[in-house]
């Protein structure tokens, strides 16, 4: 006998959505998407129909809705759906704090245990004085603890006392008047202003001295041809390395580019190993502020050269730093160009020249005589001044109220530890 294999009616959840049938009644509908299947009942159709929810589902449901308050977990609460294990810990992380819920094995069936419970709040008594405090209300029996199974009884809530009645406030004394301001004394009668003396009369301007006459322009010469940079020409050799250091016999360099170059170290000895210390010597002697100048050049290009002043020169012993000021130049060098370097040294400064005499001054004019000053008017004496007046009496300040006595206080109901259960089954 062949073997028979059942198929539940099944589809996507866009395929059911799409076709959206009307199941018969017991029909079985699987949804491959959200592995969850409903049962037709032979007149609403699929989209309609609710899902068949599982435990899961249940304890999901309930660990999402949390409890607002513990009245919400009223005496014989009855769980329809299940009773197990995963029910309780899904209520435990959906309840509120003073909740807790203990699930027992053996009679299937979920303990809840609620800490605290919030009591009726009796009315507003009405504001009493401010007097001595109350004596402390009785404190509300706890309920007792039922036998497992059922819940005991909450016990009765106190009530609350009545406020005492606020006393009067004492009546505000009364202000004292105001004493009357003295009047001001009267000013004094400024005096009269003296006349003013007459104006002298002003002297005659003297005379103003004849002024020298100027002599003649001495003509000037003419205008001298330019000659070649003169100076001492040493053979050398060029690098371009920018250390404070000997460059070594017969080598040169500067501590920067050559346009922007403030010193030059060169050997004492050039190329040719001859020592021109002496001659450096000489331009380091000169009394003017520019000692001189140097030009280095390609020894086979010459249109390839820098121009410097030079303010001082410092002996290493065996190579020099020049302190030198770039001035014009034409080209760029290369590392180890053969070069010649000029030196022109500045010559002293000379003696100052005699100071040429200075022209007579003109004859100045007599002053002329100044008039006599007026006489100053006598100032008038000032007025009396007046007498203050006095300052009245102070009010007297009125008397604070008494205080008021306090109301006694109310009763404190109870905080007590109540049992809920929860039964299963359907």
């Amino acid at each position: 006998m062949a073997s028979v294999r059942i198929q539940v009616r099944r589809g996507t959840t866009g395929q059911w959505t799409a076709n959206n049938p009307t199941p018969y009644a017991g029909e079985v509908c699987y949804d491959s998407t959200s592995n969850k299947f409903k049962i037709g009942d032979g007149t609403t159709a699929y989209a309609t129909l609710p899902y068949f929810i599982d435990a899961d589902d249940i304890a999901t449901l309930i660990s999402g809705a949390a409890l607002s308050t513990t009245d919400d977990l009223s005496e014989g609460t009855t769980n329809k759906y299940a009773t197990n294990a995963r029910i309780a810990n899904a209520l435990n992380s959906g309840s509120k704090t003073g909740i807790t819920f203990t699930h027992d094995a053996e009679t299937n069936v979920i303990n809840t245990t609620v800490t605290q419970v919030q009591g009726t709040t009796g009315a507003q008594g009405t504001t009493g004085a401010q007097g001595i405090q109350g004596t402390q209300g009785l404190q509300g029996p706890t309920g007792t603890q039922g036998t497992q199974g059922t819940q005991g009884t909450q016990g009765v809530q106190g009530t609350q006392g009545v406020q005492g009645i606020l006393g009067e406030t004492g009546a505000q004394g009364t202000q004292g008047t105001q004493g009357t301001q003295g009047t001001q004394g009267t000013q004094g009668t400024q005096g009269t202003q003296g006349l003013d003396g007459a104006q002298g009369t002003v002297g005659a301007q003297g005379t103003q001295g004849v002024q020298g006459t100027t002599g003649t322009q001495g003509t000037l010469g003419t205008q001298g041809t330019v000659g070649s940079f003169g100076g001492a020409t040493f053979d050398y050799t060029f690098l371009t390395s920018t250390t404070n250091a000997d460059p070594g016999t017969g080598n040169l360099r500067f501590n920067a580019s050559p346009t922007t170059a403030t010193a030059m170290y060169i050997d004492a000895s050039n190329d040719a190993s001859t020592d021109i210390s002496s001659f450096l010597q000489t331009i380091d002697d000169s009394t003017s502020t520019i000692k001189g100048h140097l030009r280095v050049s390609q020894k086979l290009d010459t249109s390839v050269f820098k121009l410097y002043t030079i303010s001082s020169l410092t002996d290493n012993t065996g190579w020099f730093t020049v302190d030198v000021a770039y001035v014009s130049g034409n080209g760029t060098f290369s590392n180890s160009d053969d070069v010649l370097i000029t030196f022109a040294r500045t010559g002293d400064v000379g003696a100052q020249g005699t100071q040429g005499t200075v022209g007579a001054q003109g004859v100045q004019g007599t002053q002329g005589v100044q008039g006599v000053q007026g006489l100053e008017g006598f100032v008038g004496s000032n007025g009396a001044q007046g007498t203050q007046g006095s300052v009245g009496t102070q009010g007297i300040g009125g008397t604070n109220g008494t205080q008021g006595t306090q109301g006694t206080q109310g009763q404190v109901a109870a905080d007590p530890t109540t049992t809920v259960l929860l039964y299963g089954g359907m």
